[in-house]
């Protein structure tokens, strides 16, 4: 299936239930419904997301999610 919704890459997902959270290069985290048509339900994008690296490089998107039913984490 495609989901359509992200404005760049799919660096991780996460499946709970009958949610699924991914988390983009496009420094947003996505909530979809894991059942047919799979559409997206809740968009998250904060300009916490990027931030600047060691050497001086922009880290961009979100590479890591998790959500435990009540609290989502996210990872850069």
């Amino acid at each position: 299936h495609t989901l359509r919704g992200h404005k760049d890459h799919i660096y991780c997902g996460f499946l709970h239930q009958s949610l699924l959270i991914t988390g983009s290069k496009d420094d947003s985290i996505r909530v979809w419904a894991y059942e047919e048509p799979y559409e997206c339900t809740t968009v998250l994008k904060e300009d916490i997301c990027k931030s600047q690296g060691t050497h001086g490089q922009d880290l961009l998107g979100v590479c890591c999610v998790l959500f435990d039913g009540q609290r989502l984490f996210s990872g850069q």
